[in-house]
């Protein structure tokens, strides 16, 4: 696995945000009972020197990535992209960019790729094949981009932001469980009140997620469309 600046900043970033309430967990609870035991299990030389903190930084990581897409960015825009701001944009229907605008990348993306996307009027006959054509056209624009500054630093914002949004649902139900814990199992007050306060936090995120995963993927098809048309 490359450690990427990707990898760093939108997969373990938010892992280690919404790993709070796990480890909270942890230290004010499990660790008496279960601490020995990852002692000695972490001792077997096939692990190395990986800790637990690290398998669960790992784990939260791929967990938030797989909820973010495959549960709100497949919510909201659909597996195959064609509710993506990428499409949305490109629309003859679509009033952001001007037509001269969408003229100029279907101009390029003919030039480059030899696509011709939809007319105005084949739009308005079939919306839905004229969002799958723009949307196999963005693949290639992304591919072409690559990973351009500016395209690239928005990815990663995009993507914390996404996988932020994915952890925050298991961060949630774990500081549901802490706050049953710690009021009826194994009374802390403490430790209840920063359940409470960490699940609150946690669950406006996720009550804007909409909205802002939204925002950060509109910005995104923004600088994609700049980049492209630039190079």
């Amino acid at each position: 696995m490359i450690v990427s600046q990707y990898f760093i900043v939108a997969r373990l970033m938010p892992a280690i945000i919404c790993s709070a309430p796990l480890l909270l967990l942890y230290f004010a609870f499990l660790r008496a009972s279960i601490g020995p035991f990852f002692d000695a299990f972490l001792k077997v030389q096939w692990l190395g020197d990986i800790s637990t903190a690290a398998v669960l930084m790992f784990l939260l990581a791929m967990v938030g990535r797989t909820i973010g897409k495959d549960v709100f960015e497949r919510r909201w825009f659909r597996s195959d992209e064609t509710q993506m701001p990428t499409t949305e944009f490109m629309l003859y229907s679509n009033g952001d960019y001007s037509s001269d605008f969408k003229t100029r990348l279907r101009g390029k993306l003919n030039c480059d790729f030899g696509m011709h996307l939809p007319t105005a009027e084949q739009e308005a006959a079939d919306e839905h094949a004229a969002r799958k054509q723009i949307a196999e056209a963005t693949a290639l624009m992304r591919k072409k981009v690559k990973d351009g500054h500016l395209l690239l630093q928005h990815n990663i914002e995009y993507g914390f932001v996404r996988n932020l949004i994915g952890g925050s649902v298991v961060a949630v139900l774990v500081s549901v469980v802490n706050a049953l814990i710690f009021r009826f199992v194994s009374p802390n007050s403490q430790a209840l009140a920063t359940s409470v306060v960490m699940g609150s936090a946690y669950l406006l995120l996720l009550l804007v997620s909409k909205p802002l995963i939204h925002s950060y993927g509109k910005r995104y098809a923004r600088v994609l469309f700049q980049e492209y048309l630039s190079d």
